[in-house]
């Protein structure tokens, strides 16, 4: 709770002469905040620590403020139309009754943001697969083997999510073992710092239909993968129609020939197919080959997990649906 009492320190000290007092009641564990020109109010705290949205939603309610500590930014915007403060490190947000202040939080050095381990390539490889295997324990040497990466690479994942308290150890020394105990803040950490791999291509390949074009391009291809959208929606099956570009993931280089051969044509307007490749193919590990070769479903919730729209509407099936399975529950 220090944060949080400090935090208010900073907070009315920059608002000194607007008429606003914050009060921070620890053993009623209640905000009073007294605008200007207004009666007080007092608020119930709920404090969350690295929350997912569905944690803010579900902690929401009129009379409440909720603290939020290493928040997403996914998990701030479900909190913006709810009473709310932020706690980064540098800065600051509070939004009450009669308050609504923002401070940019300052940037990490570059020398603490390259100490921290960011979930990307080969490192967000080891986040899905904690996140693909449900409710199990890890040791260090089982989670490196099943991700395809080193003993330490994946120490250092399990530190960072340590940190975020976003895994439960067990045991002691060699036997110590780790759980996921939050797969949705998990998967929105991830979401947040990987990046999309570099596209090599886009334009416009003939079929009668995408399921058809699909099927074109993996021939064309053998051990590449559809990802994005139209993976996603082979999980969840929300959308009706594809969003266009089709999504193909597939291990460099391409072999460009073999596409204008086949009546392949480069455009941005009016593309129905992009190739992305990356330099780790960390994307292939966890490929479902069964039916439809795809990413997998975390994976496919991560690449669309920003999007808006009826695609937002199937992030967020999806999502509730790889959260059902984890759990264990139909």
């Amino acid at each position: 709770m220090d944060d949080i009492v400090n935090t208010l320190g900073l907070i009315e000290k920059k608002i000194q002469g607007a008429n606003v007092s914050l009060h921070y009641d620890e053993i009623q564990g209640q905000l009073h905040v007294t605008p200007p020109c207004a009666e007080p109010t007092s608020l119930k705290v709920t404090s969350l620590y690295r929350p997912s949205s569905d944690d803010v939603t579900r902690n929401a309610a009129p009379g409440s403020i909720l603290i939020l500590m290493a928040a997403s930014e996914k998990a701030i915007r479900a909190a913006s139309q709810h009473n709310h403060m932020v706690v980064p490190s540098g800065g600051f947000r509070i939004v009450v009754p009669g308050v609504a202040l923002v401070e940019v939080p300052t940037a990490l050095s570059p020398a603490k943001e390259n100490r921290q381990v960011r979930l990307m390539g080969r490192t967000g490889l080891v986040a899905e697969t904690l996140l693909l295997a449900g409710k199990r324990d890890w040791s260090v040497r089982e989670l490196a083997s099943a991700s395809s990466v080193s003993p330490g690479l994946a120490q250092r994942v399990i530190h960072r999510l340590e940190r975020e308290s976003l895994l439960t150890s067990s045991g002691a020394g060699a036997d110590k073992t780790r759980r996921v105990n939050n797969p949705a803040a998990l998967a929105e950490l991830w979401s947040e710092e990987e990046q999309t791999g570099k596209r090599a291509l886009r334009g416009f390949l003939y079929g009668a239909s995408n399921e058809a074009v699909v099927q074109r391009v993996l021939n064309l291809y053998p051990g590449s993968a559809v990802g994005g959208t139209f993976a996603a929606n082979a999980y969840a099956h929300i959308l009706t129609r594809a969003v266009l570009p089709i999504r193909f993931w597939i291990t460099a280089p391409i072999q460009r020939e073999l596409l204008d051969s086949n009546g392949f044509e480069e455009t941005e307007e009016g593309a129905n197919v992009e190739f992305l490749t990356s330099s780790s193919d960390s994307w292939n590990v966890h490929v479902k080959t069964e039916a439809l070769p795809r990413v997998s479903g975390w994976r496919a919730w991560v690449e669309i997990s920003r999007e808006e729209g009826r695609v937002k509407e199937l992030a967020d099936a999806l999502l509730t649906q790889l959260e059902s399975t984890w759990y264990g529950r139909d």
